[in-house]
């Protein structure tokens, strides 16, 4: 059961008689809700309502990432792996940036969307360039991967010319030497593996990888955000290096320090072994 919210205060639990209410009115003005506004919000954007366990499911998750910062700190935050397709591509934070699925990529109800290595892919339409709390040296970006394709040339990401300046990771361990945030030259921030996976940087000289809690940073001067949308499955230049890698989620915004990491992986896990599939 969600705990009561008014706003984004925490209330406690309503009653009539012995059964928790979801909602009291009066008249026909809302007074109380179970859920956060900003779930409220969400659920009212998707086309099929989800049951009554997931709205709990997804509400708590909402409540978690405003608990530890993750959540004022994102300009989008997507969860792939929830009921259906639709849903599946809403962006929680920001109605006005929702992915599109080009070229039909596979959904699965609750392991989110997969590429085929040829023509399909996710574009975020998300720029870089545009975030408000994505910024050059105060940056992040997060995959929740599913299964990853380690097959070689496979990226995902903006590559934006004819700067060159690039948000840009690979699922292949020979191909992330060529990782960059926001930069023109390149790093090894390892490649993306089956869990959470989170790229950024804090200053302007270095870049980080995070990978199931292994930390590397490697030494790269940034130089410009990407004034193209990401995109997921490819990178969105003519080769496109597309991969068959099925991605949970995802996130963009700003620097997200270790701690933070811990919480947002830990409540991405708690989610992902509840929403109905197995992990």
């Amino acid at each position: 059961m969600a705990k009561g919210y008014r706003g984004s205060t925490q209330l406690k639990k309503a009653y009539v008689g012995s059964t928790v209410v979801k909602k009291i009115y009066q008249g026909s003005t809302l007074i109380w809700s179970g859920y956060c506004d900003e779930a409220i919000a969400l659920f009212a954007r998707m086309d099929v309502q989800p049951s009554t366990a997931l709205k709990d499911l997804i509400n708590t998750t909402i409540v978690d990432y405003k608990a530890c910062g993750y959540w004022d700190l994102c300009d989008v935050i997507v969860r792939f792996n929830t009921f259906d397709a639709q849903s599946g591509l809403l962006n929680w934070k920001d109605n006005t940036i929702n992915a599109t699925n080009v070229n039909s990529c596979v959904f699965t109800s609750y392991y989110g969307y997969a590429g085929d290595s040829l023509s399909k892919y996710i574009n975020t339409n998300f720029t870089p360039s545009t975030g408000v709390n994505y910024q050059l040296n105060n940056a992040h970006a997060y995959i929740d991967c599913y299964v990853a394709d380690d097959a070689t040339n496979k990226t995902d990401g903006a590559l934006s010319t004819p700067n060159n300046y690039r948000l840009n990771w690979s699922p292949n361990a020979a191909f992330s030497i060529n990782n960059r945030i926001n930069c023109t030259s390149q790093g090894d921030t390892k490649k993306v593996i089956t869990g959470n996976n989170f790229y950024g940087r804090q200053n302007s000289t270095e870049m980080e990888g995070w990978h199931e809690g292994v930390k590397t940073t490697v030494t790269v001067v940034s130089t410009g955000r990407p004034t193209i949308p990401v995109y997921l499955f490819r990178v969105n230049y003519a080769i496109g290096y597309y991969h068959s890698s099925r991605y949970c989620g995802y996130s963009f915004g700003g620097y997200i320090d270790d701690t933070m990491k811990a919480a947002v992986k830990a409540t991405n896990d708690y989610f992902n072994t509840n929403v109905g599939g197995t992990f």
